[in-house]
């Protein structure tokens, strides 16, 4: 009789969302994204984790699925008005 090594593997499922770098501002002390809510900039502070490539792990301040504004400008305020361009 064989006795067979029992146990279990534990998967850790990444937390956070990925965004592209891009979509990141350092602000002071902060880190922030803008995403698009009802067709409004709205600033996020965010908390990150690793770097991927030219991605960036967010750890809190965005959800899947939410829309973020890719190299916003300096300019971009909270609440300001955009247009999505579809590509």
């Amino acid at each position: 009789l064989e006795e067979k090594p029992q146990g279990s593997a534990q998967v850790q499922q990444p937390r956070g969302v990925i965004v592209p770098s891009s979509a990141l501002r350092h602000d002071g002390s902060e880190d922030v994204v803008f995403v698009v809510q009802d067709h409004r900039a709205q600033r996020r502070t965010v908390t990150l984790g690793a770097p991927s490539g030219a991605n960036r792990q967010v750890l809190s301040g965005v959800s899947p699925g939410e829309e973020v504004i890719l190299d916003p400008p300096s300019t971009l305020k909270n609440d300001t008005t955009v247009q999505v361009a579809k590509s």
